[in-house]
């Protein structure tokens, strides 16, 4: 029983964990100060800032960095690393053109004018969120645990510190999305100085030589299933993680979309951090164990049951006192966001809990199948939502059954990855 405790994985997760966790309290620390400092209106346009992102950031690597991990040739692997440059600069490149030239009617179209000003900023948030994407997946494929775990508590004392400075002289909701893109440049300069101390050095001549529609595809064939099954679930996967906050400032503007922001924001913490964690060890682990033909059904199963324990107590704590919660921290005006977090808190427990399934969905390389599921249950989740909210007009009902839905389909995953798992162990048997 005790085994687990003194294992090499463990002591990783620990490492991690440990910048995970200093993180965490270093927002929550913060995030009152930045609430009262900036209110509902700023930080809302901090979000759909973000949600807008999130609808185009898998097109900044089109999720081929997660085969980096699964790359143990170093020479094949910091070529997929240039391919994947070449690909962030050139889709960003892209982004800016579109969102120069047409972000006035973009704002039209999607009724986004609160932050029509910020959009010409998404493309460069989307190159250097690329980069901090591709440097992490080499961190962790050459197990830099300490050195992920500094870079985390770095970034959290950079962004917050500064966020609250700023507040005091001029809390709006450009200068958050100033400092989000800041912080962001700031973190992929540290995983840059941090991989280039081991070797990963950039080569602007390999970069360029994949101008050459040949040799980029020759460089990221054998991962192919990437692009062409994981980038498209995980655009589904973005759409329905970012239309509640686009339609809520859609129908009640910026500080409906600021109440769910925060209370999203602060729920996901314990996701973010402890969970991507544990994930960020996990994923090599078992790459390791398939590659030996080992049985991964069964850690699937006990590191699920470890995180549904470990999250019943935060989570539900948030769950029977969120309300009370927001209103004594952050203030009255945050009293709706305490209500929100009620559901919301429901529907990233259960998403905590799943991160070893996330984890093993690429190692079982199981990209086509996830790709099914997530189209169907991502529309089905904006269904939801959507009709919720048309049949009721409440927002907060709306909410609740988009929460809902999220554990079913998710417990539904489960089960079809551990079943999947144990096919492959018999094969390999």
């Amino acid at each position: 029983m005790f085994k687990i405790f003194k294992s090499k994985t463990f002591k990783n997760v620990l490492i991690v964990a440990s910048g995970a966790a200093s993180a965490q309290i270093l927002g929550l620390i913060f995030s009152p100060i930045i609430a009262r400092l900036y209110g509902p209106d700023a930080l809302g346009k901090l979000g759909i800032f973000l949600s807008v992102y999130g609808l185009v950031s898998v097109f900044s690597t089109f999720t081929l960095e997660q085969a980096l991990v699964l790359i143990q040739n170093k020479i094949i692997k910091v070529r997929l690393l240039h391919s994947l440059l070449f690909i962030i600069s050139f889709t960003s490149f892209i982004l800016l053109v579109i969102f120069g030239i047409f972000s006035n009617q973009i704002a039209d179209k999607f009724n986004l004018s609160d932050i029509k000003k910020f959009l010409v900023l998404i493309p460069f948030f989307f190159f250097f969120s690329g980069l901090v994407l591709v440097f992490n997946q080499i961190q962790i494929s050459e197990k830099m645990f300490k050195a992920n775990a500094r870079i985390t508590i770095v970034q959290s004392i950079f962004q917050n510190s500064v966020k609250s400075f700023s507040g005091l002289i001029s809390p709006s909701g450009i200068v958050l999305i100033a400092i989000t893109i800041s912080a962001k440049i700031v973190e992929s300069l540290q995983f840059f100085n941090s991989l280039k101390n081991i070797g990963y050095s950039i080569n602007f001549n390999s970069i360029l030589k994949f101008r050459s529609r040949s040799n980029l595809y020759n460089s990221i064939k054998d991962y192919i299933d990437f692009p062409k099954y994981r980038a498209p679930q995980t655009l589904f996967f973005n759409l329905s993680q970012n239309i509640p906050i686009l339609l809520l400032g859609y129908f009640f503007g910026p500080i409906s979309a600021g109440y769910y922001s925060l209370s999203k924001k602060i729920i996901k913490l314990p996701a973010i951090l402890i969970s991507k964690s544990i994930g960020d060890v996990l994923y090599p682990k078992f790459a390791e164990i398939k590659h030996k033909g080992g049985n991964l059904k069964d850690g699937l199963t006990k590191a699920t049951l470890y995180l549904f324990l470990v999250g019943s107590v935060p989570y539900g704590f948030l769950f029977f006192f969120g309300v009370e919660l927001f209103s004594f921290v952050y203030g009255d005006e945050w009293l709706r966001a305490g209500e929100y977090s009620r559901w919301i808190s429901l529907w990233l427990y259960s998403g905590f809990c799943m991160k070893p399934t996330m984890t093993a969905i690429p190692v079982y390389r199981m990209q086509k199948v996830f790709l099914y599921y997530e189209i169907m249950t991502s529309l089905l989740r904006v269904t939801i939502f959507v009709v919720a909210f048309v049949l009721t007009k409440d927002d907060l009902i709306a909410i609740a059954a988009f929460s809902l839905s999220h554990i079913f389909f998710y417990v539904i995953l489960f089960l079809i990855v551990r079943k999947f798992g144990e096919i492959k162990t018999k094969y390999h048997d």
